[in-house]
């Protein structure tokens, strides 16, 4: 949720400043800079500074990512180099922060060049000309380092982190005012070689600028048809979804720490009474050897509204984006009718 409002904030900000014609002033930018050191702060320092109350409230609110980031950071420490998964962590020990994973296991050295990297990259993308495609960069990079707060795909393996496409042009750029074509392909020569990789960020601003034209056209059809899909939602979810109670899951499943709740080994027979009970839920059950928790109250009530956030947004997206569409291929057809004619 982080990176997505992080997305549409630092594209309408973009947007608004070259409609306008407006520069970025150097405030601003000194601004914008400090955000991937703010993002740092809040990921890794602020776990292990906060006590009490304040950090009771912070790792409820990001799910135990602070107790996980503080544990793993102070009890298993951290390498110039970088280190495996102690012998000592549980399975259910995860850093699910990008700067905190990249921290313990990639090391100080390589967690110090990754946010310089990341720095220098911001630093110049906000000099480059203003323009949607770069509007649309701008808002790539600033969603990837926000979500990284909370998420663990930014460093590792995953290859989900499309930003380091713009980190990597960086990096080729042979001299000032060279730039290699972000949106239309990005070319490295090597040797003799040229080798041409396909930049996925070129199909998120095309096809961005394709809803950005449909919806200056048909934007308040689009608008009301996004409305009575919201509302209709809102209603059918209230009246349908089914409220639960409590739910049952395995051990395995969760990232509760050690001895925090009691485990539950339940047979078959209960299992199925438990499903048989309106309000209760039994979630990827093994067998009677393997522990089990029970979740109830305000997690419940979350799950509750999560669905009914979910439902009413994809609704209004869909029934948006669809009447868009349909004014537009309508539109299309008048037009060849009135040629034909």
């Amino acid at each position: 949720m982080i990176g997505y409002l992080a997305f549409a904030l630092a594209l309408l900000y973009f947007e608004w400043k070259r409609r306008k014609n407006r520069l970025i002033t150097k405030t601003e930018s000194f601004l914008l800079q400090c955000l991937l050191p703010l993002e740092i702060f809040g990921a890794i320092v602020l776990p292990l500074i906060l006590r009490g109350k304040a950090f009771d409230l912070l790792n409820r609110a990001m799910t135990t990512r602070p107790m996980l980031t503080r544990e793993f950071l102070t009890v298993f420490g951290v390498r110039l180099l970088g280190s495996r998964k102690p012998e000592g962590a549980s399975f259910t020990m995860t850093l699910d922060s990008s700067y905190a994973e990249l921290l313990f296991y990639g090391g100080i050295l390589i967690f110090a060049l990754m946010m310089a990297g990341y720095l220098y990259l911001i630093g110049r993308s906000l000099k480059e000309t203003p323009s949607w495609r770069h509007s649309v960069k701008m808002a790539v990079i600033f969603f990837c380092l926000a979500a990284a707060v909370s998420e663990p795909f930014a460093f590792n393996t995953s290859f989900k982190n499309v930003s380091l496409i713009f980190l990597g042009c960086e990096l080729l750029r042979k001299k000032e005012g060279e730039n290699f074509c972000l949106f239309g392909g990005l070319a490295a020569g090597i040797g003799k070689h040229q080798f041409h990789l396909w930049n996925p960020c070129a199909a998120a601003a095309n096809l961005l600028a394709v809803f950005r034209n449909g919806w200056r056209s048909n934007g308040r059809r689009a608008a009301t048809a996004a409305v009575l899909a919201m509302a209709a939602a809102a209603i059918l979810y209230g009246n349908l979804a089914v409220r639960q109670d409590a739910y049952y899951c395995r051990r395995r499943s969760t990232d509760v720490p050690d001895g925090e709740m009691q485990e539950l080994y339940l047979s078959q027979v209960e299992i199925q009474k438990l499903e048989e009970t309106p309000g209760i839920r039994v979630l990827n059950y093994l067998d009677e050897k393997d522990p089990m928790f029970c979740f109830r109250g305000k997690i419940t009530e979350y799950d509750y509204l999560r669905g009914a956030v979910s439902v009413v947004f994809w609704s209004g997206a869909a029934a948006g984006i669809l009447a868009s569409g349909a004014a537009g291929v309508c539109a299309k057809r008048a037009e060849r009718r009135g040629s034909v004619k």
